[in-house]
């Protein structure tokens, strides 16, 4: 049994909190996650646009829509067809009320066995910084599997998570996938490869591989060890403990300050989180 109950950890965090700090960091100012919001926003919008993807003509269905971030984006693009799977009972009710016309399910979305209806019925299934919390191996699977299940065949999945290329190093090997993963964390980084080979026993070929953001957030796949050290200091000694005690006037400074200067500087990067775009194959 792992120690990390995900059910539990995020009922608990989103009864308290189902808004911008629930779902990103919870001790960092409100406006400085309303940046970090923005700045996932533009690199979906990228996204979508580079694969011809027009949200007005889609049926979507996303794995985790917690505070509704990206629910409303899609009700605001005229998505006629919606569903959302969330583990926690406060977001499917909150939800549930502000998005009528969409329907949510409260559910163990790796437990789940897909409608007759929704097999194949999919244009995109969307997941953002969710499966980082699954740090169940099976599960993540078996959420490919229902994925896949529920996609039309040429149908997309995107998805934003803890991604790295390049292998983590020293302590972050206890927040890696593998032998040294400690259960205690509530998240998990995984490597590309692994996530490749599981959307390819799902019929899902990998179409695009996008860098998320870099210095805005938690930095850990680097190709040096000193990589490695700068970005563990910087995060650690310089980001974390600054917007743990700063204000809402100064977070708003910072986000709008360190998005700028990931997006002008940074952009080419990938060090911290990454787009994943997959296409389901016949």
């Amino acid at each position: 049994t792992l120690a990390y109950k995900a059910k539990e950890y995020w009922n608990a965090l989103l009864d308290e909190s189902l808004d911008e700090a629930g779902v990103c960091w919870p001790n960092w100012p409100h406006s400085y996650n309303r940046h970090l919001h923005r700045q996932q926003k533009d690199g979906l919008e990228c996204i979508l646009k580079e694969h011809s993807i027009a949200l007005d003509s889609c049926s979507v269905c996303e794995i985790g829509p917690g505070s509704g971030f990206w629910s409303g984006l899609f009700y605001t693009a005229g998505v006629k067809r919606y569903k959302g799977f969330d583990i926690t009972k406060s977001s499917i009710d909150t939800l549930s009320k502000k998005y009528p016309e969409f329907t949510f399910e409260e559910c163990d979305f790796s437990e789940y066995i897909p409608l007759g209806s929704e097999v194949g019925s999919f244009d995109l299934a969307i997941s953002v910084l969710v499966f980082l919390h699954i740090t169940d191996n099976v599960k993540l699977e078996a959420c490919f599997k229902n994925i896949s299940s529920m996609l039309k065949n040429e149908g997309y999945f995107i998805v934003l998570d803890a991604v790295s290329a390049n292998g983590l190093k020293g302590k972050q090997k206890k927040m890696a996938d593998g032998p040294e993963f400690d259960e205690n964390y509530h998240n998990k980084v995984r490597y590309l490869d692994y996530y490749v080979s599981v959307a390819n026993k799902n019929n899902m070929k990998l179409a695009g591989l996008y860098p998320a953001f870099n210095i805005t957030q938690n930095s850990f796949d680097f190709k040096t060890s000193i990589g490695h050290k700068i970005g563990n200091w910087y995060f650690k000694k310089l980001l974390n403990p600054l917007l743990s005690r700063c204000s809402e006037q100064t977070g708003e400074f910072l986000g709008k300050t360190l998005v700028s200067i990931d997006k002008t500087l940074f952009s080419a990067l990938s060090t911290s989180s990454k787009w994943l775009v997959f296409k389901k194959v016949a």
